[in-house]
């Protein structure tokens, strides 16, 4: 499935202070480099990150509970949710029909503190427990940041994305030869996201943690780690 992007390559272009203009093998260069960020860190929070509708097909085990993780966290609507209790994960020809569509409300809840957004991404069920089956509830929902969402409460996500995507083309062209230096973060213009260095090898400060993102790049996304065991 395709993903939303996180960044635009102009909003990382933007954050190239030290490059007057980008030739074509350059932007492509950095386009390249914002993909495999952005990959890396979605790999790391452990979620998609980026809005987007989700189709599947729960329990992944046996468990008896009211409690329906979804694999998604900051999840925002329900289309709708069938549980048929003897349905092959919708490979049967009979699985979830009409009347095992439930009612939200009435039969279950998204678990959300304002109504408007389940960042644990859990739905209740209303007086009894969830099937146990594994593969015999459908869900249909739309969970993950939406562009304003990182326009403005999850700034900081994008933020990331782009230091990280400049400290790694820095990278590469210091490994190149080329003259690439940076240092001490100076200033930083949050609107259309801009940053300036002091002068030091980039090398100085890039270390890579487990996850293939810079140490400092893993800290900066941990408010949005997903920890969720998928039930």
């Amino acid at each position: 499935m395709a993903l939303t992007d996180i960044v635009s390559l102009a909003e990382v272009k933007e954050g190239l202070e030290l490059e007057a203009a980008l030739s074509v093998a350059q932007s492509a260069l950095v386009d390249n480099i914002r993909l495999r960020v952005e990959a890396a860190a979605r790999q790391h929070v452990r979620h998609s990150i980026t809005e987007d509708t989700f189709t599947h097909f729960l329990r992944d085990r046996y468990l008896q509970s009211q409690t329906l993780q979804l694999r998604m966290p900051y999840v925002t609507s329900i289309t709708s949710i069938h549980e048929d209790c003897t349905a092959k994960g919708g490979q049967a020809a009979t699985d979830f029909a009409t009347e095992t569509l439930l009612t939200v409300g009435e039969q279950y809840i998204l678990d959300t503190y304002d109504l408007s957004l389940a960042r644990n991404g859990q739905v209740q069920r209303i007086g009894q427990n969830w099937s146990s089956t594994p593969r015999t509830i459908k869900v249909v929902y739309t969970a993950g940041l939406s562009a304003t969402m990182l326009a403005n409460e999850f700034l900081f996500v994008k933020s990331t994305i782009i230091q990280e995507v400049t400290l790694r083309y820095l990278v590469s062209k210091e490994k190149s030869g080329s003259d690439a230096k940076v240092g001490p973060l100076l200033s930083e213009k949050i609107g259309d996201w801009a940053v300036k260095y002091g002068q030091m090898s980039v090398s100085d400060i890039w270390r890579t943690g487990g996850s293939g993102l810079s140490e400092l790049a893993q800290s900066s996304l941990e408010p949005i780690i997903f920890y969720g065991n998928v039930s």
